[in-house]
């Protein structure tokens, strides 16, 4: 992938790839299935993951508000279980 790849460019590749972003409860992003991943994509991920963060936030206004609500009914599920992934195609 070029230096300067666009998120959409980026989320494109990562369903050719066969990959998965997904935004963890931290905000992290997380991307697999590892043995995946090339380098330069990982990288171009790393070049872009604010914009990333935010694009896959603006995707799921939600997540935040079911994260809250997990916590606050239900301790017994594991925040980490609340994630957001884009980039695999639907089975």
């Amino acid at each position: 992938m070029r230096t300067t790849t666009t998120i959409d460019e980026i989320i494109s590749e990562a369903s050719r790839l066969g990959v998965a972003i997904a935004l963890a409860p931290d905000g992290c992003l997380e991307v697999f299935p590892a043995d995946r991943v090339p380098r330069d994509f990982l990288a171009a991920v790393r070049e872009r993951k604010a914009e990333l963060r935010a694009c896959l936030e603006a995707r799921a206004p939600w997540l935040h508000a079911a994260k809250q609500i997990l916590i606050r009914f239900d301790s017994s599920i594991p925040v980490s279980h609340v994630a957001l992934i884009v980039g695999l195609p639907p089975r």
